[in-house]
């Protein structure tokens, strides 16, 4: 296998030597060892310029709605779920800002019974007006992103108060994570990473977690893989309160802990 150079940062992104990988995760599976030995070669590979460095927007110490940015450049990773049950267990006045063309929390929306909380289709360029004209009405304002790089994304990170990135514990999802912390860190705003949608009773994912939390924030609690996030979002609800008493919205209620101190 090729070398990366062991220890050293590109362009604020880890670089990690394949012996460093696999001597940390003795255990892992053949699988989860190749994605994280591909993880250090990918941020060796990407020039540390792709993305260039956002200003943070000029008015965003005087907001009084807080933007909560959920970025994920990869499909599948949660990201759309985990704005919506962040917005309903914040229980703050929230608005929740569907800026993915895929619009799942407009349709989430739909078909759910309370008012709260409000749901807007918001267009990426127009987020900066909608922060600020949000700023007497509401509190929050959790953001759902496109799962891809567009020219509205980077924007979008900079407005944040807070980034918010949901990745799972497979080789894809952390080979594209890459590109997700690159723009995080490119965009000047503090993030928390998000294991999502996991097993733990396996090992790997304990010891992805314990990696990553080496060099970036990464959130104590885990989010599992459990059908009750998706019945509660097929009723118009979250799961705490589908199931409140159940191990989802545990988890959920303690990030939302986690994450709430740090806005």
């Amino acid at each position: 296998m090729p070398t990366v150079p062991k220890g050293q940062r590109g362009g604020g992104t880890l670089q990690l030597a394949d012996d460093n990988i696999l001597n940390t995760l003795p255990r892992a599976h053949a699988v989860l060892r190749l994605a994280l030995w591909l993880y250090g070669v990918a941020a060796a590979s990407v020039a540390p310029s792709r993305y260039c460095t956002i200003a943070p927007s000029r008015y965003h110490g005087s907001m009084k709605a807080l933007p909560v940015v959920v970025l994920g450049l990869k499909g599948g990773s949660g990201k759309s779920t985990l704005a919506i049950h962040l917005a309903v267990c914040s229980k703050r006045r929230v608005l929740l800002a569907d800026t993915d063309p895929q619009a799942t929390a407009v349709a989430w929306a739909k078909a759910r019974e309370s008012p709260a909380p409000a749901v807007r289709a918001v267009r990426a360029y127009e987020l900066a007006q909608t922060l600020k004209s949000a700023a007497g009405d509401y509190e929050l304002v959790i953001v759902d992103t496109a799962p891809r790089i567009e020219a509205d994304v980077p924007a979008l990170a900079g407005l944040a108060s807070i980034i918010v990135i949901p990745i799972r514990a497979s080789m894809p999802d952390l080979l594209a994570s890459q590109a997700a912390f690159r723009l995080a860190e490119a965009s000047r705003r503090p993030f928390v990473v998000v294991l999502n949608a996991v097993d733990t009773r396996t090992a790997e994912v304990g010891e992805a977690q314990a990696l990553l939390a080496k060099h970036y924030d990464v959130a104590p609690v885990m989010l599992g893989q459990r059908i009750a996030f998706a019945r509660a979002l097929a009723s118009g609800r979250a799961v705490s309160e589908f199931e409140p008493t159940g191990k989802a919205a545990e988890e959920i209620a303690g990030l939302w802990k986690y994450l709430e101190v740090k806005l």
